[in-house]
């Protein structure tokens, strides 16, 4: 079987060697550069294994309700008549962050730099900027079809990337509740468009893309979408740097190491600070440069070059003056 990556490049690959994942998904859109005033969306995927799914679960839960993770914790043994469970049972999400979420948050960042979740936490950050896109070549939908090409790109670009020489079956793409919800064209189309053009050794096995409410009470699989979320959060305030709250402001500290190091050594294969996070962990933004109105740019892969990381990460420098 051949492959054709994102930059129409041909190998073989084994058919033979498969994966199948789950992928969780939230995006923030229409955010504004407090400089720039340049409009940007951001996508998060987080590609998560069938087969390690229970044990990653288990893992993020044992980092939420617990003081510190550890392997060892027993989730059975949890009082959940305790002050403590209580606090550690809410909903995470970055624009609501407080005290109590904010240890949550940080434990899970803690969690993904543990040598427990090598080999277990996938994602990807796609940051979009609108001011150097026109809407009216993907035509006269506009920004929603913006959104529904690079989610697909947002979905395959990481497949590709991390688990080269495999097939891969998607078996749900999973999505926070929202307006892509209510979308004519969203629920469907990236599973179409994937399954019908065969470009790629993918394969989606359900037809529409499944959306999970808030509350991982409700529903044990939110945590993953709670975890993109904050992952999305952190990724955009290092770049932005466009909130004063004190716990958005720790937790973005907390994660700029790791932003950092996506950034300016992406492909650092020696790290000791988060092993192999060069093949499981990336962002990268689009596009370099104002595209010509009249170019059919939702054909992104003919503008792979117009995909970058370098971007001014304003939270690092936040104590300098900027120059304009």
């Amino acid at each position: 079987m051949k492959e054709i990556d994102l930059w129409n490049n041909t190998k073989n690959i084994e058919s033979t060697k498969k994966i199948t994942v789950n992928l969780y998904c939230d995006e923030i859109k229409k955010t504004i550069h407090p400089i720039t005033k340049e409009k940007w969306d951001f996508i998060g995927v987080l590609i998560v294994p069938k087969d390690i799914e229970e044990e990653l679960l288990s893992d993020l839960l044992k980092a939420r309700y617990f003081k510190e993770y550890s392997k060892d914790n027993k989730l059975d043994l949890l009082d959940k008549n305790s002050k403590y469970y209580k606090k550690n049972d809410r909903m995470v999400h970055f624009v609501d962050l407080c005290a109590d979420t904010y240890y949550i948050a940080k434990r899970w960042h803690n969690y993904i730099l543990h040598s427990d979740s090598i080999n277990k936490i996938y994602f990807n950050i796609l940051g979009i900027n609108n001011a150097k896109l026109n809407a009216e070549s993907f035509g006269n939908r506009g920004f929603p079809v913006v959104y529904n090409r690079f989610f697909r790109v947002a979905v395959v670009y990481p497949l590709l990337k991390y688990f080269s020489n495999y097939f891969i079956n998607i078996n749900n793409i999973f999505h926070e509740v929202g307006s892509q919800q209510e979308d004519s064209v969203f629920p469907w189309h990236t599973i179409y468009k994937i399954n019908t053009e065969g470009k790629w050794p993918i394969k989606c096995l359900n037809k529409e893309i499944q959306f999970l409410e808030k509350d991982h009470r409700k529903n044990k699989q939110v945590n993953f979408i709670q975890l993109i979320d904050i992952i999305l959060g952190v990724t955009r305030n290092v770049f932005d740097n466009s909130t004063k709250d004190e716990f958005k402001i720790k937790l973005t500290e907390d994660f700029s190491g790791i932003v950092k190091r996506l950034i300016e050594c992406p492909n650092n294969f020696n790290s000791n600070y988060c092993a192999n996070y060069y093949k499981r962990m990336n962002i990268s933004f689009f596009p370099k440069r104002k595209l010509d109105p009249k170019s059919e740019y939702y054909e992104i892969d003919k503008f792979i070059n117009q995909f970058y990381k370098n971007r001014d990460m304003d939270f690092l420098t936040r104590h300098q003056q900027r120059l304009l």
